[in-house]
């Protein structure tokens, strides 16, 4: 599978796993439509599953990814990646091509390109993992182009990078210094005898470097064996052409190594043409189809409207309600305040026809019982509007407090009403 196929996999069933979640909150929400503040309350718990599907579906990406890694050196993975920073909308997509860009130009040997990118990456914010792998291509890279490094020099940058633990850094210090001890010092250093590598082009790059410490050791037998096996792979690989290289030279030594300038630059000229700079801001294509991003209309009105409603929930409740009036003639409705209710705390104040009755308040069902007719409210937006539960009566009264921000319209008599 190539990496664009992975990622289209990996974003569709992300899509489809939030707006899952979305789609039982709704259907959940409908099952309690008298709870009013049901979702303010399950509001965290909708965004720690969405975190959680996050996480997971992160995990199976790595984890297939390693699976394509694992089997074939990944060439087309990591340029395809790459590549990926020309369509990303989101820095940590961008961030995530610019890193894999690193690898693709480390394979390819295109060591120059592969130093640039580092060294425009360390000035961004990564993750330490990320830089440990980095500081390992820029040495790497180094010591394959020939830029003069010392010993001294590997030393203090691993000082300055953090690691999982000192294991993986001792580790990780081994290999850049075998490498050196072969490339710069040209002695023999075992450390490639006794490793192999995870993933397929770290098993390639060991046994490069295996062969050429064989070489060193004057085991030219095993060192065109190991040469021999590598040739086999894609020849857009360094290490595929370098030991093509050697192995077409009759001296078998170091001298075999030196490829042809011209040809390597038109080579690596056409390997690199569509990689995206790093520096280079990706530029949104204009009149490209935007319906992908109707994917994500649902849940950003749903977080809007899930903040409406804490807003509103938070809001004080105790406070003076006037009876609007609706005139029908002019379609306009205004406030009666010799008529009003007062709510206070469990217990709600009525007053009609000048006088004033007190009865108790459920502030939570928004429910309350008047001379044995019992009234069911909805408060929203400093209004409240009171249906008379029974059958044979639809008697509805709607309050409105200072709190409305339709209060003022309310008091000049502009609010503008239909008839039921």
């Amino acid at each position: 599978m190539s990496y664009r196929k992975l990622r289209k996999k990996y974003v569709l069933l992300l899509r489809i796993g939030i707006i899952s979640v979305f789609v039982g909150h709704f259907y959940l929400s409908s099952l309690f439509p008298d709870h009013q503040d049901f979702y303010s309350n399950t509001f965290l718990v909708v965004l720690g599953l969405i975190f959680l599907l996050y996480v997971l579906m992160n995990r199976w990406f790595r984890k297939e990814g390693l699976k394509i890694l694992n089997a074939s050196t990944g060439i087309d993975f990591w340029y395809e990646w790459s590549q990926s920073g020309n369509r990303a909308r989101f820095s940590i997509s961008q961030q995530s091509a610019r890193l894999a860009s690193v690898v693709y130009c480390y394979m390819i040997g295109d060591f120059s390109s592969a130093i640039d990118r580092i060294e425009y990456l360390q000035n961004q914010n990564i993750a330490k993992t990320d830089r440990s792998s980095l500081l390992g291509f820029f040495i790497k890279s180094s010591l394959l182009s020939g830029k003069v490094i010392s010993k001294e020099e590997i030393q203090k940058k691993f000082s300055y990078i953090s690691f999982k633990d000192l294991a993986e850094k001792d580790e990780a210090l081994q290999k850049q210094l075998a490498i050196y001890d072969i490339l710069v010092d040209q002695q023999p250093n075992n450390y490639f005898d006794h490793v192999s590598g995870s993933q397929a082009f770290q098993r390639l790059e060991n046994r490069y470097f295996k062969g050429l410490n064989a070489q060193l050791r004057g085991d030219l037998a095993q060192a065109v064996s190991l040469f021999e096996e590598i040739a086999q792979e894609d020849e857009r690989l360094y290490f595929v052409r370098m030991a093509k290289q050697w192995l077409a030279n009759e001296k078998h030594d170091f001298s075999s190594f030196d490829l042809d300038p011209e040809q390597e630059s038109k080579k690596l000229e056409a390997l690199t043409a569509d990689l995206p700079l790093p520096q280079a801001e990706i530029s949104k294509k204009k009149g490209k189809k935007k319906w992908k991003w109707l994917l994500l209309i649902f849940p950003i009105l749903f977080v809007i409207s899930l903040i409406i409603n804490l807003v509103e929930s938070s809001k004080p409740i105790n406070g003076i309600y006037y009876l609007s009036v609706a005139n029908m003639e002019t379609k306009t409705a205004s406030l009666n305040k010799e008529s009003w209710i007062k709510i206070d705390g469990n217990h709600i104040i009525v007053k009609e026809k000048g006088e004033e009755k007190t009865y108790h308040f459920d502030r939570e069902d928004i429910e309350l019982t008047v001379d044995g007719k019992q009234y069911h409210g909805i408060l929203q937006w400093g209004s409240l509007s009171l249906s008379e539960q029974s059958d044979s009566s639809r008697d509805i009264r709607t309050y409105v407090s200072k709190n409305s921000p339709m209060y003022d319209g309310y008091e000049k008599g502009t609010v503008r009403v239909e008839k039921h």
